[in-house]
């Protein structure tokens, strides 16, 4: 099973992305959101959303997969995550469907049932299965 993969981008396009997201940062403290860069493509191929994941120092984002249209999911350090970690479980039990205060569904796990398989820094670009479940520490 697939969990996640460091990978190499293109140095133009990763720095016109990131540039973009900067742009529109939001100041507040949602876990997750979408963001508007105005970027439809990337890699010569079709971007279909581009979202702000965010952890406060010390915070977590407890074991979760993520729902949606798409398993697989780029992910690329912002703005201070070279000490945040996401560890990769599995579990014996099944999930339990949730909602951020945004409206953005997923699906949590009870720790307790789990067991971890994998984890990365993310101190580069990064391929993650989102249908895995995950845990991000900061």
């Amino acid at each position: 099973m697939f969990t996640w993969k460091y990978i190499a981008l293109p140095e133009d396009e990763l720095l016109h992305l990131l540039t973009q997201c900067r742009r529109v940062l939001s100041n507040n403290d949602l876990s997750f959101q979408d963001l508007d860069t105005g970027i439809t493509q990337f890699l010569s191929m079709p971007l279909r959303r581009t979202g702000l994941v965010q952890v406060p120092p010390n915070g977590k984002f407890d074991i979760h997969i993520d729902t949606g249209k798409s398993a697989l999911a780029i992910n690329i350090p912002l703005e201070n995550c070279e000490d945040s970690t996401t560890s990769f479980w599995e579990s014996s039990v099944p999930p339990i469907p949730s909602k951020t205060p945004n409206g953005y569904t997923f699906s949590t796990y009870d720790k307790n049932f789990c067991k971890k398989i994998a984890e990365y820094t993310l101190d580069r670009p990064i391929l993650l299965n989102t249908s895995v479940p995950h845990e991000v520490i900061k």
